[in-house]
């Protein structure tokens, strides 16, 4: 299994391109979505606290978003919570469920940790947190080896950035991953 990770500026290609992979044979259960919320695009930042210094909170549903089937159930079911260093994000899928389980998310730094955890190289890890701090939005899918080229075409084509080009961009503007 591999993880395959593409970072769009625009929520609605994202989620264009996790239904296109759906459609393509992958189970919605192998597909993920983070989004950044501070804007509250995808619900009000109602989040408790916890022990952990994360807080989380089900603002939708993810049970009725189900019923509505694959991966627009799992999209229209995201979940609200607070990430270190990232603030409200909201989530469905599997990766949604390791930042938030366990307090992972809290204790092997937030997404990168989850991100490396799951094999995404520790720097492009932190662009992907970045992007996703910056407003963008993330699709990640547990792939078989032999599909991997696939779903990153279909994320490619649906408008995921070159994360080598936008490290790029990240560095002349100052931003330095953490080691």
């Amino acid at each position: 299994m591999k993880t395959v990770v593409g970072l769009f500026d625009d929520y609605s290609q994202a989620k264009s391109a996790a239904v296109e992979i759906e459609r393509s044979g992958v189970s919605h259960s192998d597909i993920s979505v983070l989004a950044n919320n501070e804007t509250e695009v995808h619900g009000a930042r109602t989040v408790a606290a916890s022990g952990t210094g994360m807080g989380h909170a089900v603002t939708k549903d993810a049970g009725v978003g189900a019923e509505i089937g694959g991966v627009l159930g799992l999209l229209a079911g995201l979940s609200l919570f607070v990430v270190p260093g990232l603030g409200f994000i909201a989530g469905a899928g599997w990766l949604a469920g390791m930042l938030t389980g366990a307090g992972i998310g809290a204790i092997a730094g937030g997404l990168v940790g989850v991100l490396t955890h799951v094999g995404v190289p520790h720097e492009e890890a932190a662009y992907y947190n970045e992007g996703v701090r910056r407003g963008g939005t993330l699709v990640a899918v547990r792939a078989e080896d032999i599909s991997a080229t696939s779903i990153a075409q279909v994320l490619s084509t649906h408008g995921a950035v070159n994360i080598e080009e936008r490290a790029a961009t990240y560095r002349n503007e100052g931003f330095v991953p953490q080691v």
